[in-house]
């Protein structure tokens, strides 16, 4: 990550699976004969901005920030690794402070150019929604500056969101 402006903030990363576990037996059984996917390798890169919209500090109220993601359809599609086409991901972020918890939360849209797709299954564009709380700890020996830190990520399809018709 680099911070271009004390409001603007730019990032790439790499992500790595270093293993992962699958349950193609149970298809194969129902006659789905599927290769099994790679247990490791690299995701799709990802880059990021991020731009403050509003800190807590100038209006007490929460902080704001928009954030722009883009993630390269470069990494095995059948293992799981990444997506079939260029996925961009906007979303607003907010905080708020409350001593020594800071509460989280963003909501956004993913937009794929390509949608991913498994068998009978296809993943196109999605609404998200995170929520999350940090928690400053005390100082423990030569550790400083602990956190602890609890998310929750959601994902439904923007074309029929929150419904579960068709699912069984």
């Amino acid at each position: 990550a680099y911070q271009l402006h004390p409001r603007v903030e730019l990032s790439a990363d790499l992500p790595v699976t270093i293993g992962q576990v699958h349950g193609f037996a149970i298809l194969e059984a129902q006659g789905f004969p599927l290769k099994a996917p790679n247990a490791a390798g690299l995701g799709a890169p990802r880059l990021m901005a991020r731009v403050q919209i509003l800190k807590q500090s100038e209006l007490p109220i929460v902080g704001l920030a928009g954030v722009l993601e883009v993630r390269l359809p470069i990494g095995d599609t059948f293992s799981f690794l990444s997506d079939r086409g260029f996925v961009f991901a906007p979303r607003l972020a907010v905080e708020r402070s409350l001593g020594p918890v800071r509460l989280l939360g963003n909501l956004g849209w993913r937009l794929r150019t390509a949608p991913g797709r498994f068998m009978n299954l296809y993943v196109a564009q999605e609404f998200t929604l995170g929520g999350g709380a940090i928690i400053e700890l005390p100082t423990v020996g030569p550790f400083e500056d602990n956190q602890l830190l609890g998310e929750l990520a959601l994902a439904t399809p923007a074309e029929a969101p929150f419904t579960f018709s068709g699912s069984e």
